[in-house]
């Protein structure tokens, strides 16, 4: 069984799921398996589940989002909705249009990209944490990265503004 001190897991099952002893509950261990908890025990001071981890998390999306640092708010946004795509590599870079602040940004802070990642997570009821990538520099990564990421890939550029007629499919 799996027992622990009060936290927010323990406040969600007590007042968003109004889970009580017996109920089961989706979990799953971080880069690891998926399964069930049934609660063994909840009261004010802890959550105590029974935990059975049975089967493997969804297979990743083989694809790599790379984009220019948006803004904090923004950046919360994409990791949380790519991730619970299935994204699992992500590489920020820079560009003519980020600001230099945004590299200092406390949202860029190990905890609190993971905080997102996780967030994700949960939606896409998935265990693997995505890594992200940092390529400050804008032409060496174009140049240097950018043509290994898509070996044997197709690179797809999305871009805010006036849209021009995709190109012909590749063979």
């Amino acid at each position: 069984g799996f027992q622990g001190q009060a936290t927010d897991i323990d406040i969600h099952a007590k007042e968003i799921l109004r889970a009580k002893p017996g109920d089961a509950l989706a979990v799953g261990r971080i880069d690891g398996r998926l399964g069930r908890g049934t609660i063994v025990a909840l009261d004010e001071s802890a959550l105590e589940l029974e935990v059975v981890l049975e089967r493997e998390p969804p297979a990743p999306l083989p694809v790599t989002l790379a984009l220019a640092l948006p803004r904090p708010p923004s950046l919360r946004k994409v990791l949380q909705q790519a991730t619970a795509l299935g994204v699992k590599r992500f590489v920020l870079f820079a560009s003519a249009r980020v600001e230099k602040s945004y590299w200092q940004s406390t949202g860029l802070a190990p905890a609190a990209l993971r905080e997102q990642l996780l967030l994700g997570l949960e939606q896409a009821v998935d265990t693997v944490v995505p890594r992200i990538e940092f390529a400050r520099r804008f032409r060496p990564f174009v140049e240097d990265e950018l043509p290994r990421l898509a070996t044997g890939a197709a690179i797809l550029v999305a871009h805010p503004g006036p849209v021009a007629p995709p190109p012909a499919p590749a063979s």
